[in-house]
């Protein structure tokens, strides 16, 4: 527990900072404040301020990115694409289209004559090597609009929302775990699993209990796969914070982490490497303190064969929307390890998609970019 004189010093430093380009510092100072508890006033000072501390990943190792092009529907977004490995080694990629964008203030702003229902799609695509698209169509299949009970409320949603997809064989099958709001009446957001062949979605069942208007708002499962993008006895990570919390076919694991990584949410699968490690890689949600708009940092989190927390790197942002300036709504929900190719796929600004390849050997032997755990 800091104390009052403590606290205040942490928040000189995290504005002289800034002034003094001294940017190891406010980041310290930040982090000095959200490792605590703290009260909340204090919290969401060192929160909003760690925006103008946080580093692109290219300040400590490198990285490529390719923005995805793909065609869509007048006035639709393309953002948060997920990706796994095909049989023939290249990669599927799917990407959500929706019917609205961001503004400047954070405002959802809608395309078409539902001016308050979310709507989204996805493409499906083939992704080679060298980071080439091609074979795009929209993902077909089952057309769940009959089951949306939601759909008069004042935020209503249809469609498919940030899949993960992963393997339960390595066959031509995938499955995706989804967020959905069409499963209860108010719109609360819950996950289920899509079963995806060549024709499209063929099924889904619930992961998350419903309980009919009494429900909690369930996002962000992490697939736990191995490098194959295979699940195994339907391992999810369901939090990556406080505690840690795996959920298997048969129970819920509880793993306990430290108070000062409360903060991540679950982001691309977790992937099991052959040292029998896991990988994963989440985020943080902040806001910027003059827009009070959403700003998302990323940090890689290892984890042991038992799911204790064994590294995590400090937050960065990707950047390659904004010259790498500046933090913004940036969503990973794909990762896959190619044998030393890590690629991650993250949307930008519920607008734009991009794909981004970096060393994994780089990436474990850099000591600038990984902290205390």
């Amino acid at each position: 527990m800091l104390t009052s004189e403590e606290l205040s010093k942490h928040k000189s430093t995290i504005i002289d900072a800034y002034k003094s380009g001294d940017y190891d510092a406010g980041y310290n100072a930040c982090h000095a404040i959200l490792d605590e508890k703290v009260d909340d006033q204090s919290n969401f000072f060192a929160q909003s301020n760690l925006i103008f501390y946080v580093k692109p990943l290219t300040s400590y190792i490198s990285a490529s990115y390719k923005k995805i092009e793909i065609r869509t529907l007048d006035f639709w977004s393309l953002f948060n694409p997920t990706i796994i490995k095909d049989r023939n080694g290249s990669y599927d990629l799917f990407v959500r289209s929706s019917n609205y964008v961001i503004d400047d203030c954070g405002k959802y702003i809608f395309n078409g004559k539902h001016k308050s229902l979310t709507q989204s799609v996805y493409y499906r695509s083939k992704l080679d090597k060298n980071m080439n698209i091609s074979n795009v169509s929209i993902l077909g299949g089952l057309n769940i609009w009959s089951t949306c009970v939601n759909v008069a409320n004042d935020w209503s949603s249809w469609g498919w929302e940030d899949i993960r997809a992963y393997r339960k064989t390595f066959c031509d099958k995938m499955y995706g775990t989804s967020s959905v709001r069409f499963l209860e009446k108010d719109g609360t957001i819950q996950v289920v699993e899509l079963e995806i062949d060549d024709t499209g979605v063929v099924g889904y069942k619930t992961l998350s209990p419903i309980s009919n208007g009494n429900t909690t708002a369930e996002k962000n499962w992490m697939p736990i796969v191995d490098e194959d993008c295979v699940q195994r006895n339907g391992e999810f990570m369901y939090s990556c914070s406080t505690p840690v919390c795996i959920k298997t076919n048969e129970k819920y694991i509880l793993k306990k982490n430290d108070y000062k990584h409360r903060h991540y949410r679950g982001g691309t699968q977790l992937i099991r490497m052959i040292n029998g490690d896991y990988i994963g890689l989440v985020h943080m949600v902040s806001h910027d303190p003059a827009k009070f708009k959403r700003k998302y940092f990323h940090k890689f989190m290892v984890f042991d064969s038992e799911f204790n927390l064994k590294r995590l790197t400090k937050e960065f942002f990707f950047g390659p929307d904004n010259n790498f300036k500046f933090p913004q709504i940036e969503f990973a929900s794909g990762m896959v390890k190619d044998d030393d190719d890590l690629i991650v796929t993250f949307g930008v600004e519920d607008t734009k998609a991009y794909i981004a390849k970096l060393s994994f050997s780089e990436l474990m032997s850099n000591h600038s970019i990984w902290q205390n755990v």
